[in-house]
């Protein structure tokens, strides 16, 4: 199944280098397989969605926190 995600995202971006892969983007898919379930097929495959927009929905509002409090 990792594999398979490899040639999808491949596929997707056209270019893959190293500096695509970086700390955070592997701890997202780790979690994703964790909270999706390790042994299990469809998990990860259910576990995606969520956690993508939920990551998506705290970088938005945490911009809005962190640029209130820089000095102007």
């Amino acid at each position: 199944m990792a594999g398979l995600g490899g040639v999808l995202y491949a596929h997707y971006v056209l270019t893959l280098t190293p500096s695509m892969v970086d700390f955070s983007e592997m701890a997202r898919i780790i979690i994703i397989v964790v909270i999706g379930g390790i042994g299990h097929f469809i998990g990860p495959i259910l576990a995606a969605p969520p956690i993508n927009f939920l990551s998506t929905y705290l970088q938005a509002s945490a911009n809005g926190v962190w640029s209130c409090s820089q000095p102007s």
